[in-house]
């Protein structure tokens, strides 16, 4: 499959994880509360589901890739992506859970955006592995 095929079909999965942002951003700003887009813990929670969708899909692609030999570089990857996305996702969801800030509310957008992007690099990474 060339290079835009597997882009198409990642951006088409990423599609039902913008559709309830891209809802929650229009309710909130009709209703004028734009500062709760940011205080919304649920940016937290959906960077921790997409950190994990992209650790579960490339150890299933490891497991399954017989071709893929050198797999001592793998356990570093996985530690990086639980250090730096889904451990910090589950902390400032409790922080914004208990007490919102407008600080912890523009961390969680940017680690919803690494999140992101993580998913199609990870994503790119699979189809290849695949």
């Amino acid at each position: 499959m060339p290079y835009s095929s597997h882009i198409k079909s990642l951006m088409a999965s990423y599609l039902f994880i913008l559709m309830p942002f891209t809802t929650l951003i229009i309710v909130k700003v009709i209703d004028g509360k734009w500062l709760d887009v940011l205080l919304a813990s649920d940016w937290s929670i959906v960077s921790f589901i997409i950190f994990g969708q992209s650790l579960m899909s490339l150890s299933s692609a490891l497991i399954s890739s017989s071709s893929n030999k050198k797999r001592e570089g793998w356990e570093l990857h996985t530690a990086k992506i639980f250090i730096t996305g889904i451990a910090p996702s589950l902390i400032i969801y409790i922080f914004m859970i208990r007490t919102p800030t407008l600080t912890l509310g523009i961390f969680q957008i940017i680690l919803f955006i690494y999140a992101s992007y993580r998913f199609f690099v990870d994503g790119l990474t699979v189809k290849r592995l695949s």
